[in-house]
């Protein structure tokens, strides 16, 4: 079964094999620490509590967020709308396709 993003839940990553972020695409201002100064169990509970992934009342009534778990969050702060919690603006089962869509120059 599909669990959705799992970005910031089950990974992170590493940029230039030694700075941790929780997830790649929410950019520098995301940067938790550094792998050779801290450890990885602690890293990761810095970003936990750093990346609040609450959601929104739209996503988290939907009858199919256990499959999406909300979609991807870098693609929410990206957007227009310009928060972590806000809707996926390529959520396919959204009714209301607005002005909030993906800015790509964002992704530049």
């Amino acid at each position: 079964m599909n669990s959705g993003v799992i970005a910031a839940r089950k990974f992170a990553g590493l940029h230039n094999q030694e700075t941790f972020i929780p997830v790649f695409f929410f950019g520098d201002s995301f940067i938790v620490g550094n792998i050779r100064n801290e450890s990885l169990l602690n890293l990761w509970a810095k970003s936990k509590n750093m990346v609040k992934l609450v959601g929104n009342e739209i996503c988290n009534n939907c009858s199919n967020f256990k499959k999406c778990r909300g979609g991807c969050r870098a693609r929410a702060l990206l957007s227009d709308y310009k928060d972590i919690n806000a809707i996926d603006p390529l959520c396919l089962l959204r009714k209301n396709k607005s002005k909030n869509s993906l800015n790509l120059q964002n992704l530049l």
